[in-house]
């Protein structure tokens, strides 16, 4: 698990990124009203293995896109565009 802050003039977002199981998750909260206008394109995660062929990326209501996955030595490399403001997660199967 990996926390994320971004902060401006004492307002700040906190964003947790997970990896259990076969599931990336990003989610978090803002506060007095400081918003991230940022995107995600890209995400690594080393010390997996190769079992993973695809990648899902889902939105709110039930949206689920699928992704692109590299698969590399020890790690997958997964490129999308989400909003760094939402709480979404990627499931690879």
């Amino acid at each position: 698990m990996v926390k994320l802050s971004t902060s401006k003039k004492g307002d700040f977002a906190r964003k947790t990124v997970k990896f259990e199981k076969d599931t990336l998750t990003w989610e978090g909260q803002e506060e007095n009203g400081y918003q991230v206008k940022n995107r995600v394109t890209k995400m690594t995660i080393t010390g997996v293995s190769a079992k993973f062929n695809e990648a899902y990326l889902c939105l709110g209501d039930n949206l689920k896109k699928k992704i692109q996955l590299v698969k590399g030595d020890g790690y997958v490399l997964l490129e999308f565009v989400a909003m760094a403001n939402k709480d979404w997660k990627i499931i690879l199967c």
